[in-house]
């Protein structure tokens, strides 16, 4: 429950005093005494339903775009047109980003199965993976820079209580 708690605590810094209190009581109050909380439960249904939805669409209509990127359009979309406070998603995709280096143990494995496909576009493989990476960083590093000029910088709310605790 430390952990959970402390996921909380960082995942709210942005937030009201008033939000922070009501995050945990949705994740505290309305716990199964088993496991997970109930919002949380839901939560991480609602981004395994909205992939679900974008890989059927994806079958469907066979659009170039891959199921899982047709979720995440999906799931902003939801997000866009039923605007309200979401604690409990702040927090189960707070904890999914922190944990998100053992989500690629999956693919690093299914590396080692395809060594053949590796002897023979390898170097390609390396090169499409270098130049991606940095295209990604200068389009963050850019999107960043706008989001900053555009909105100024980031202005945490006091969290003294949550660190005294």
């Amino acid at each position: 429950m430390e952990a959970i708690i402390g996921t909380v605590s960082r995942a709210a810094r942005g937030a009201t005093k008033k939000a922070i209190a009501t995050q945990r009581n949705a994740l505290f109050y309305s716990a199964n005494r088993e496991g997970l909380p109930l919002p949380m439960l839901r939560t991480i249904f609602l981004l395994i339903a909205c992939q679900l939805l974008g890989e059927i669409v994806h079958r469907l209509t066979g659009l170039a775009l891959p199921g899982s990127v047709i979720g995440m359009i999906l799931l902003i979309a939801w997000l866009a047109l039923v605007p309200r406070e979401r604690p409990t998603l702040t927090v189960v995709t707070g904890w999914l980003t922190a944990h998100l280096a053992v989500m690629f143990v999956p693919a690093a494995v299914g590396l080692i199965d395809e060594g053949a496909a590796l002897k023979a576009d390898g170097v390609g493989l390396v090169v499409a993976t270098v130049v991606s990476t940095v295209l990604t960083m200068a389009v963050t590093a850019l999107v960043f820079r706008w989001a900053l000029n555009r909105f100024g910088p980031y202005d945490p709310v006091d969290t003294e209580a949550d660190t005294a605790a």
